[in-house]
């Protein structure tokens, strides 16, 4: 194996020369992010100024454990970059994937299992056509119960055409961590598909050679790499002869335009901005503003720069009204919507506005999907061109989006993206007051009595636990939903078993969290209700596994362009089995604030109060958005003052009281399903809208044990922000920056190319 790895090392040393030579030694194409085998993102296996571009993400594998062993292992790695200049980077190096280390080293000594995380911040000191320099500073390892990898680093990287130049320091923290003093490196983009790296680091020379699959045979948001390293003078770092690795560069946001170097400390110049940008709870809301101002003023967007004069006014026939309206209805039908509705706001002074409302269950990514495709449908009938129209989406019969715009201005906007004045084109929260609509058509296909089948994954797992790198339970949960009025439905859910990893198998330590028949099923009814000023309520209330019976509620308030949401949560169910500590209830009571970045596109969320098993505390997250991805950091915090023992059908476990437990972790969510599902007029089926995952570790806390039973919530699925509000992206602050994505989603749709 290393002979091999030898011979492609040198292999693509010799190739690279003369091929790099004969061609112009001008910048390349963009060459998608790699990540290192230290644990950040680079192209050898010691720190570059260069971060990871924000909105795209690098998973990665390397055999070698730097600073470790000289022998091999499995490095696992993944960096992201959640804003300019800022990565985020998780690792887990283990020698085995499935020994025990509280019973031995399996033989391969040193017994190592390390999960961690890594950050980096940089920033472009100067930049012009040619070149560009950037500085960055950074630490590996600042997570977990156990730190053996720690390292903080500051280094500068030149980049000039296909060259790229980094020098810096390295100060270790940990006695097995790689890297001492200074370093530098030479890295050369040979062409768009061969990238050599050179370094000297502690006295010992490395070299790397990295070579990516041509983007021909991938989609168009990925890209992927296999690379080998070659550790040619050991000195005093600890590493193989030779190590291997791959990876796979994705962007998460395709629709996002390419993305240059950040400008100086753009991630902490954004960062400010969106405190800047913090406005008190009580800013005036947009019902008092059109109480105390002209009606119809409309909110501003990005457009307003461009705008133009206001479309005319439209004189149309009844007769031409009632066609029109009837089409839309047809239209809106064949894509999938239903219950499909057309009037007129009877409240206009001087010109009646449409309004076309509908429910949208098919476009599951985003509702956004589900506008852009509605849009084209009405802007593909003949009408008046100047006719007023506002498209009203609704998710459980609760008004939820709002897109208004002029005909005349939706088809350039479109075909073109040409922008028009905020009066005529405007995207925002539904205005849920009661207001009189002459309602003119109605469709045939309604949501009500009409069953959505949901088939998705089911996984409960742990990662980097010191009884295996990654053992899980996998299920499929299928769920059947039977909308019975208005915000109503009927949920029933069940969770098949498939399989299990030996640790979760009978006898295994996580044996206790294996999926069952008799516990992973749920019936109950729930309801949601909107209500006007940014209000919206639900209540649920049923029956889960053969354990609980109870309810739950949420209430929830966005009030003004919604940067700011509050909100509670309370849940009390009984317990209906045996052995049992306590009254025999379960109860949480959760209190919500959440704050709205719009330069940065994410959220700061806080849910503090009581958890569903009896700990008090507080959960704080971020979760940045990159088109329907979200990376979401977090940090939980909570403590139990007296023991719990809680009814599980394979055995019961005993939960201590403890001071306080903290917990830090990555959340990843996206959607595990087409944009489009299936329908029929019978029968909807979807997938997973919204799969997350997540990994986590205990920080700071006297043991390593993963006590699942701390800071959860109470098992009831379909929240508002979830199946409503377009998963917290139903916001006047999240709509207005996002307007731009109406024509791009909806030439994908039409598989038109954009201009």
């Amino acid at each position: 194996m290393l002979r091999v790895v030898r011979v492609v090392i040198l292999t693509g040393w010799l190739v690279a020369t003369p091929f790099s030579f004969a061609q112009e030694m001008g910048q390349p194409a963009f060459i998608p992010p790699s990540v290192s085998p230290s644990g950040y993102g680079g192209v050898g296996l010691t720190p570059s100024a260069n971060p990871t571009p924000q909105g795209m993400a690098v998973l990665g594998f390397s055999s070698a454990l730097p600073g470790k062993t000289t022998s091999s292992g499995f490095n696992f790695l993944g960096s992201f970059g959640v804003l300019p200049g800022v990565e985020l980077t998780g690792r887990l190096l283990t020698r085995d994937l499935q020994c025990n280390l509280y019973v031995s080293d399996c033989g391969k000594p040193p017994g190592i299992r390390d999960l961690s995380a890594g950050l980096k911040l940089s920033t472009t000191l100067f930049a012009d056509e040619d070149a560009s320099l950037n500085a960055a500073a950074g630490v590996t390892d600042f997570g977990g119960a156990a730190t053996l990898s720690r390292v903080l680093y500051a280094v500068g990287t030149w980049n000039t055409g296909r060259w790229s130049v980094s020098a810096g320091y390295l100060k270790p923290k940990s006695a097995t961590a790689f890297g001492k003093g200074p370093f530098a490196s030479l890295s050369w983009a040979a062409s768009e598909w061969l990238q050599v790296n050179a370094a000297a680091v502690d006295q010992d020379l490395l070299s790397s050679v990295r070579l990516w699959v041509p983007s021909r045979w991938l989609p168009e948001n990925a890209a992927v790499y296999v690379d080998a390293h070659q550790h040619w003078r050991a000195r005093r770092e600890v590493l193989p002869k030779s190590s291997f690795g791959l990876g796979l560069a994705l962007d998460l946001d395709p629709l996002t335009p390419s993305r240059s170097p950040p400008p100086p400390l753009e991630g902490l110049i954004s960062a400010g901005k969106a405190l800047k940008d913090w406005r008190p709870l009580w800013e005036k809301p947009r019902w008092l503003s059109a109480f105390l101002h002209a009606p119809n003023t409309a909110l501003k967007t990005e457009a307003a720069d461009d705008a133009g004069e206001p479309a005319p006014r439209v004189v149309t026939t009844a007769a031409e009204d009632q066609e029109w309206a009837l089409s839309v209805v047809a239209a809106l039908e064949r894509e999938g919507f239903e219950d499909v509705s057309v009037g007129q706001e009877e409240q206009e002074e001087v010109e009646k506005g449409w309004l076309v409302r509908f429910e949208n269950i098919d476009y599951q990514h985003n509702d956004l999907d589900a506008l852009a495709v509605a849009a084209g449908a009405v802007a593909e009938i003949a009408g008046a061109e100047a006719r007023r129209v506002t498209l009203r989406v609704m998710r459980r019969g609760v008004e939820s989006i709002d897109f208004h715009f002029t005909l005349q201005c939706l088809k350039p906007f479109l075909a073109l993206d040409r922008w028009c004045p905020p009066d005529d084109l405007s995207l925002r929260s539904a205005d849920r007051a009661w207001r009189a609509v002459d309602w003119r058509a109605s469709g045939r296909q309604r949501s009500r009595f009409v069953p959505r089948l949901y088939v998705v994954p089911a996984i409960e797992s742990r990662i980097g636990t010191e009884y295996g790198a990654w053992d899980a339970s996998f299920g499929a949960n299928v769920a059947l939903h039977l909308p019975l009025w208005r915000g109503a439905l009927i949920e029933g859910t069940q969770i098949f078993p498939v399989n299990d990893t030996q640790d979760f198998k009978p006898g295994g330590i996580f044996s206790r969290y294996r999926y069952s028949q008799s516990t992973d099923h749920r019936v109950m009814l729930h309801q949601a209700l909107g209500l006007p000023f940014g209000v919206s309520a639900r209540a649920a209330v049923g029956q889960v596994g053969d354990l609980f019976e109870g309810y739950a509620a949420e209430l929830r308030w966005e009030p003004a362009r919604g940067r700011h949401k509050l909100g509670a949560e309370v849940a009390k169910f009984k317990v209906t089995q045996p052995g049992f500590s306590g009254d025999g209830y379960n109860r949480s009571e959760i209190a919500t604030y959440r704050f709205f970045s719009e330069s940065l596109q994410a959220t700061f969320e806080v849910k503090a109060g009581r958890f569903f098993n009896g700990d008090t505390g507080f959960l704080a997250f971020s979760r940045f958005w990159f088109g329907d991805v979200s990376i979401t950091p977090y940090y939980r915090k909570t403590s139990r003052k007296e023991a719990y023992f809680p009814y599980r059908v394979y055995g019961y476990q005993i939960v201590p009281a403890l001071p306080e437990r903290r917990f830090a972790g990555l959340e990843f969510s996206f959607p595990l399903a087409p944009r489009k599902g299936f329908s029929s007029r019978w029968l909807r089926v979807n997938g997973n809208d919204r799969f997350f995952y997540g990994i986590e570790t205990v920080v700071k806390n006297p043991t390593n044990d993963l006590l699942r039973e701390y800071g959860q919530f109470a098992p009831v699925p379909l929240s508002l922000d979830g199946t409503v509000f377009n998963f917290d992206r139903a916001s006047d602050a999240y709509l207005a920056s996002n307007l731009r994505r109406i024509p791009l989603i909806w030439r994908k749709f039409r598989d038109q190319p954009s201009r």
